[in-house]
């Protein structure tokens, strides 16, 4: 049906009379002005005239309106409107229009007919209101209601002095009562005793949210979950009280099921023979039992103030590894769903065993947090590796081992006996202790008898036909009343030892004789090469002392050459002399404050200090157990290498040292000079390795030295350096 057409459209009524044109132009000034939509229509339906404000609510342009084709979509079941209108004389309705775009409009409409002196009708007029706004609301209104209605809450207004003013069929389940019977009732009655507060609390705050009682007809008083909030108007004036309610009679009666649950918990907890400890989904502590915090031994103060950062600190402080124990706890809370069982060592030595599995509701959705067990496991454990170490280490013993029973027959053996006699098993087991002594059981198990024991060494063929030296220590075992029950007899195949030990003493020997060579060596270089190198360096210098003024200038050079090379020849020899003395001139290790090694070391330098204007500072230095003199020799090369390599700078140097886990010092000796390329590192502790050529004086061994001299101590010595930027070299010593 179109919104313009009445339920009861009239009969059809035309008219062949046209309007007068001075009269409609009459008309349409009169409305033109008007805020209202006005439209002007003829006897016979045609449109005549619509003002601005038409077109601007529908939408049409007014030339649509006006066409002589007929009226727009909007108005074409007019002519049903239009006959209602003339039959009645006057029309007033609400409908539903569209406008030009397809929105739907809501319109108060207004419509009479316009008569001429002879009361012959001229023409229809019709005013359009807007009321959509209004519709809507009103729609909104009803679609409120309607949900407010169908809420499964349960909803109440009461007027400003708590008078009840509507409730809906869930309030009036709730409480028994008709709603017609409901109307007027006060909050006291509804509510009791709270009724008042409520009522105060809306007024005063807005809003008022608790557990309170419903007073029912049947007198019962239902636990409700409550919560009132004012209804204003607009200008701030206290109008309704809106209250919702919900049923918590079953939430209720389960608070009271789990707290009948807790305490059956606590019980538990508290009688368990095991540390218990709950948490939250956060890692708070929620729950734990006194065997926890004695297990634990958590103090008193930290078990009153429940605080999760003292307990947690408390645990890892008796821990022997409190990093592995964190890891393992975050692991578990970054997977939630995982169990876990495993041990935990404490720094006294006692073990617990611990087990953790996580709290899901019964969907297995929402996470709760995690629940703790912890069992002393110490002496159980104990006594379980006790025998398990024993057992493996019979069973996987290298040593071939056998047991005897008091009766003498044999109960035991391992797999390396049977592979060192070349036996089976079923041969051995169930025999007497014949088979395990061949020609000695006697003598063993007389020293048994009288000694408990039994010590010897034998020579064994085994299954591979090689002959083999063989211990035996045979050992009387008693029960603690002193009656014997067993023999264990161990045979240890000590060829290796044999051999290795006729291996050392031929590699002895022949250690005497390499040392008698370096020694002789040694002699050699200090005393057969060098009386050349002296002759040849004196004569040389007393050639330059005699012929100095019959000699020319190359002459000279030649003779400052050949003394300069002797010299140099020198310094090499003893500098090998001193690196091959490292190991066997070396003296037996001493505490040396490595203070007074650095005071001799500079003094031994004092010229060239002196010279270069050289800088030396150091920190206070430890005691080692060292060789003296060669300690002092490092430091005086290191400092000497630091002078001599200065770049052109005055040399600042300093000696500190570190405290290193491994139990060792470890020693710097840092300068500013020119600083080594990291490509020539490796080469520097090379004997005979210099890096500047004959530019500045040295043989190359001294760096060599140091390395010689650090590793006969167990040390070791490196370089960190970059050209430009200094150097410094480290070593370390034992402590």
């Amino acid at each position: 049906m179109s919104p313009f057409e009445p339920s009861s459209p009239p009969a059809r009524r035309t008219s062949s009379n046209p309007p007068d044109a001075d009269w409609i132009r009459t008309l349409e000034g009169t409305f033109d002005a008007s805020p209202d939509a006005v439209a002007i229509a003829s006897i016979d339906r045609r449109m005549l005239h619509v003002n601005d404000a038409f077109v601007r609510l529908m939408g049409y342009t007014r030339e649509e309106c006006l066409r002589k084709d007929g009226p727009p979509d909007w108005a074409r079941s007019s002519p049903a409107l239009m006959e209602a209108v003339l039959k009645h004389g006057a029309l007033e309705s609400e409908l539903e229009a569209e406008r030009k775009d397809g929105t739907p409009i809501f319109l108060r409409l207004s419509a009479w007919v316009v008569r001429d002196e002879a009361n012959q009708p001229q023409a229809m007029i019709a005013s359009f209101s807007d009321i959509t706004a209004r519709r809507l609301a009103e729609r909104e209104l009803k679609l409120k209601n309607a949900a407010v209605e169908m809420s499964g809450v349960a909803i109440a207004i009461l007027d400003p002095d708590g008078h009840l003013q509507y409730a809906n069929a869930q309030f009036a389940d709730l409480t028994g009562y008709a709603r017609e019977v409901l109307d007027g009732r006060s909050s006291d009655d509804l509510f009791g005793d709270n009724g008042a507060r409520m009522l105060g609390s809306v007024k005063q705050e807005g809003r008022w949210v608790g557990e309170n009682g419903l007073h029912c007809k049947d007198g019962a008083v239902l636990p409700i979950h409550l919560t009132a909030s004012a209804v204003k108007d607009e200008s701030g004036q206290l109008v309704a009280i809106m209250a919702s309610m919900i049923d918590i009679t079953q939430r209720k009666r389960a608070e009271e099921e789990l707290r009948f649950q807790n305490a059956v918990l606590q019980t538990q907890q508290e009688t368990a023979i095991d540390g218990i400890l709950v948490v939250g989904e956060q890692g708070q502590m929620r729950a734990f039992n006194r065997r926890f915090v004695q297990m634990w031994g958590i103090p008193d103060e930290v078990v009153k103030s429940r605080a999760d950062e003292l307990a947690l600190q408390s645990v890892l402080s008796k821990l022997a590894q409190p990093t592995e124990f964190i890891d393992k706890v975050r692991w578990l809370y970054e997977h939630r769903q995982e169990s876990s069982q495993d041990e935990v060592e404490l720094a006294d030595g006692r073990v617990f065993e611990r087990y953790s599995a996580p709290m899901f509701d019964d969907a297995g959705v929402r996470y709760f947090g995690r629940v703790w067990y912890f069992r002393d496991v110490t002496e159980a454990r104990r006594a379980t590796e006790q025998l398990l170490l024993k057992d493996a280490a019979i069973s996987a013993s290298l040593n071939a081992i056998a047991i005897a029973d008091a009766s003498r027959h044999v109960r035991y053996v391992n797999d390396a006996y049977l592979e060192l006699f070349g036996l089976a098993r079923d041969k051995v087991i169930g025999q007497t202790v014949d088979v395990l002594f061949p020609g000695e059981s006697d003598d063993v198990i007389a020293a048994l008898g009288t000694e408990g024991q039994y010590i010897g060494e034998r020579e064994i063929v085994g299954p591979d036909r090689v002959a083999k030296n063989v211990l035996l220590t045979a050992s009387l075992v008693k029960d603690p009343a002193g009656v014997p029950v067993a023999s264990v007899a161990i045979f240890l195949d000590i060829t290796a030892r044999r051999r290795a030990e006729a291996a050392l003493a031929k590699r002895t020997l022949e250690l005497e004789r390499s040392n008698r060579e370096l020694e002789q060596f040694a002699y050699v270089a200090s005393h057969d090469l060098q009386e050349p190198l002296r002759m040849v360096s004196s004569y040389t210098q007393l050639l330059a002392q005699r012929y100095r003024d019959k000699l020319d200038a190359d002459a000279m050079d030649f003779i400052d050459f050949a003394t300069d090379g002797a010299a140099r020849m020198q310094r090499l020899i003893g500098d090998l002399l001193a690196f091959s003395r490292v190991g066997t001139r070396g003296r037996p290790p001493v505490a040396v404050d490595m203070n007074e090694a650095l005071m001799t070391a500079i003094s031994n330098l004092a010229i060239a200090v002196e010279e270069t204007r050289a800088t030396i500072t150091h920190d206070p230095l430890p005691v080692v157990h060292a060789d003296e003199t060669q300690v002092v020799q490092v430091l005086q090369n290191l400092v000497g290498n630091a002078i001599k390599f200065r770049g052109g700078r005055d040399p600042v140097i300093h000696v500190a040292a570190t405290r290193l886990p491994e139990g060792v010092w470890e020693f710097s000796v840092k300068d500013n000079g020119e600083g080594i390329d990291p490509a020539f590192h490796s080469k520097l502790f090379q004997i005979f390795q210099r890096l500047h050529g004959k530019k500045v004086a040295g043989t190359g061994i001294g760096l060599a030295l140091c390395k010689r001299i650090v590793e006969r101590h167990g040390g070791t010595i490196r370089l960190e350096s970059e050209p430009g930027k200094g150097s410094s070299f480290l070593f370390t010593l034992p402590a």
